[in-house]
């Protein structure tokens, strides 16, 4: 399966609206809906990798700045390091993951800096147990109140706020830094008793570091994937996908720039 994503930094004209809605198959005002804000964007999704390169050419030929994503590698099959404690170096950040292996990260080598934050909701069923006032045996025992003991089920829900920063560098290379998944120990005096309070600070750090990083909120809230993924990916369940898009879309910025 393959994302078709454009990534316009100026609004489209109408003559490539009319266009993109002739490819598409779709009406221009279903086009100009999608199309407020400047940005990549995914247009459609594809099977096969003909159908997707097809597409890609078309969109080209009429203008627009097209790139296709391969949804199962960027969702499975990317160098993607998880990120379990961390120490910051003069020129690099040192990552360790859960089995103490290192990375060595240069902070040159950092193109984009991404917050995500996601909320789950989680439902269980427990099985409750009450004893309540049985008539019959109440009858039978002579007016003497008898309880019969009672099981039935319940769903209990609750919802968990995830936060992680993403940091993406050369062929689509990422760390995964999870608030709540990260030790903050190399802090020393400024480690503090709250995680949200340590990684806000992780996250001023990273951004110092690397400074000339590109640092995006578009995939921060829910609202902002579902503007970049569109109406057939879903939000939550595709959110590396999303980081991809974007990372991708940054090097394909820095090639249109250099031309």
């Amino acid at each position: 399966m393959y994302a078709i994503v454009i990534n316009q930094k100026q609004t489209i004209s109408a003559e490539q609206g009319q266009s993109l809605a002739k490819i598409l198959g779709v009406t221009l005002y279903d086009i100009r809906q999608r199309l407020i804000h400047t940005g990549p964007l995914v247009v459609s999704v594809q099977a096969e990798t003909i159908q997707a390169e097809q597409l890609v050419h078309q969109l080209q030929h009429v203008g627009l700045n097209a790139f296709s994503t391969d949804i199962d590698l960027a969702l499975n099959k990317r160098p993607v390091f998880h990120v379990r404690s961390f120490k910051f170096g003069t020129d690099r950040l040192h990552v360790f993951d859960s089995n103490q292996r290192e990375a060595a990260i240069p902070y040159r080598s950092i193109r984009l800096i991404l917050p995500v934050d996601q909320t789950s909701h989680q439902t269980e069923i427990r099985s409750v147990s009450e004893r309540k006032l049985s008539i019959g045996k109440t009858v039978m025992m002579g007016g003497l109140p008898m309880s019969k003991k009672v099981v039935h089920n319940e769903d209990i829900s609750r919802d968990s706020h995830e936060r992680t920063l993403y940091l993406c560098g050369g062929k689509n290379a990422r760390l995964v830094c999870p608030q709540d998944g990260m030790r903050y120990d190399s802090f020393a005096d400024e480690k503090t008793a709250l995680r949200t309070v340590n990684f806000n600070l992780f996250v001023t750090k990273v951004r110092q570091k690397c400074a000339p990083s590109a640092y995006d909120e578009a995939l921060k809230v829910r609202a902002g994937r579902a503007k970049l993924l569109g109406p057939t990916l879903d939000p939550d369940n595709y959110v590396e996908l999303a980081v991809d898009i974007l990372a991708t879309s940054v090097k394909t910025d820095k090639i249109a720039s250099s031309k």
